[in-house]
């Protein structure tokens, strides 16, 4: 008999979970942080730009 594959977990996958032990919760909102601050940074060296964001839906 095959061994059956299985997909790896996602962090999205592990989130729709449900509630982990606080250890981990305190860990993926660590993560989250760390992933917003390297956003902001990234966007401060970026200079004068602009942004649009939006998911308006165009007849074609």
């Amino acid at each position: 008999m095959r061994p059956r594959l299985t997909r790896p977990e996602t962090a999205e996958g592990r989130f729709l979970r449900g509630p982990q032990s606080r250890l981990t919760e305190l860990r993926r909102a660590i993560g989250i942080f760390i992933e917003f601050v390297r956003g902001f940074r990234a966007c401060h060296f970026v200079g004068p730009c602009v942004t649009v964001f939006g998911s308006a839906r165009f007849d074609e």
